[in-house]
């Protein structure tokens, strides 16, 4: 075991200056950019080429670098695999591996491991912006097999996680089956071509889901929803806690089969869920139920997922320091209506397909507990 101060040749930090923004040039980017062993240049932000030469010139980001993020969402690893220009904020860190001692992938890999997550959690500072300092981050452990056997086991965690990423890459294609079959059989909302008659939302749908006493024993082993546990763009459920687990003592909404979870929080983010069984929810998400005599629950939850339904509440998220859609907002968006044989044609769509995403997200489980014990194998010395 060996602490990654003593494999990395240097570990330091993003700037702390203030950028000079310009139009285009050098991406710069921040936490939200680093995922799981990728990193996105998707960014709104660009610094011009002299700052960026001035910004790197002690420690070049090379191929085969690792950043690792060590502010809010700590503890995310990506190895640099392209040779194109960035820079990126303070709270990520860049750490160069030593090449005669660590090969690149698998510390990539290894700081994924559940062991060394657990390392990070005991050691970050803060309450409300978590953050794992340099200090701290230098002194993780790692174990250090020789350089070939460092090869063998990131070409296997590789092959595991490459599985796993061919699962997600399905599950998204699924998802935009669903939504290019929206627009084939109900056309653009914007322009509405079918030439569908226009309702507002708060004349079709009703969101008066009652408001309950969480520590009530018979709402503690219901499943508690926030914006968090919603994922952007899919609008997947994320795994959650129940009431009792939560430690829940305010009031919440309880939810029925039947409505849509609507995150009115940063409502740009676009996480919109389908509700499939009675359970909680905070009182940042809107529990949206359409009015059945007109309105499908499957068409109403591609709707507010649409390119035109985001557009709409754009305009309100850029005039608030803390984007919220009220009721009123909500309420005001003109939603075209398709023939409700229609919808329901489409429903048996989303039905089907959501058959297929259950059974390969059950693939993806699986899938995802083999990689953290061949993580866990790996960091024991026994894979």
């Amino acid at each position: 075991m060996v602490t990654l101060d003593e494999v990395c040749s240097r570990i330091t930090d993003g700037t702390h200056q203030s950028p000079t923004w310009v139009e285009s040039g050098v991406p710069f980017i921040f936490v939200s950019n680093i995922k799981s062993r990728s990193i996105s240049l998707d960014t709104s932000k660009f610094i011009s080429s002299e700052e960026y030469e001035k910004l790197t010139q002690r420690t070049p980001i090379e191929i085969g670098d690792v950043l690792y993020t060590v502010v809010g969402s700590y503890g995310k690893p990506a190895m640099v695999r392209n040779s194109q220009p960035f820079a990126f904020q303070r709270h990520v860190a860049h750490l160069k591996p030593n090449r005669d001692l660590l090969d690149p992938e698998y510390l990539e890999l290894i700081l994924e491991a559940p062991e060394v997550k657990r390392q990070a959690d005991e050691r970050v500072t803060g309450v409300a912006q978590k953050t794992l300092i340099l200090r701290e981050l230098r002194s993780l452990q790692i174990p250090l097999p020789p350089l070939a056997e460092q090869k063998r086991i990131a070409g296997i965690l590789d092959a595991a996680d490459a599985l796993r990423a061919k699962r997600r890459e399905s599950l998204a294609q699924l998802d935009a089956l669903l939504q290019s079959t929206f627009l084939h059989l109900f056309g653009d909302p914007v322009t509405n071509p079918m030439g569908w008659e226009r309702r507002p939302l708060g004349e079709i749908t009703s969101i008066d889901a009652p408001m309950i006493d969480p520590q009530k024993t018979e709402y503690a082993n219901l499943l508690h929803y926030g914006p968090d546990r919603i994922e952007k763009e899919t609008g997947e459920l994320l795994p959650a806690l129940t009431a009792e687990q939560d430690g829940l003592i305010s009031g919440k909404f309880l939810c029925s089969p039947g409505e849509i979870l609507y995150s009115k929080i940063r409502p740009y983010l676009n996480k919109v869920a389908l509700v499939r069984e009675r359970c909680l929810c905070s009182a940042d998400v809107y529990p949206v139920r359409p009015d059945g005599e007109v309105l499908t629950k499957e068409y109403l939850w591609l709707l507010l997922r649409s390119g035109a339904f985001l557009d709409y509440v754009a305009g309100f998220s850029r005039r608030a320091n803390i984007p919220k859609l009220n009721r009123k907002q909500f309420s005001g968006y003109q939603a075209p209506l398709p023939p409700l044989d229609l919808q329901h044609r489409f429903a048996r769509i989303v039905e089907s397909v959501e058959r297929q995403k259950e059974r390969l997200r059950g693939h993806l489980a699986e899938l995802d507990a083999l990689f953290a014990s061949l993580q866990h194998r790996a960091f024991r010395g026994e894979l």
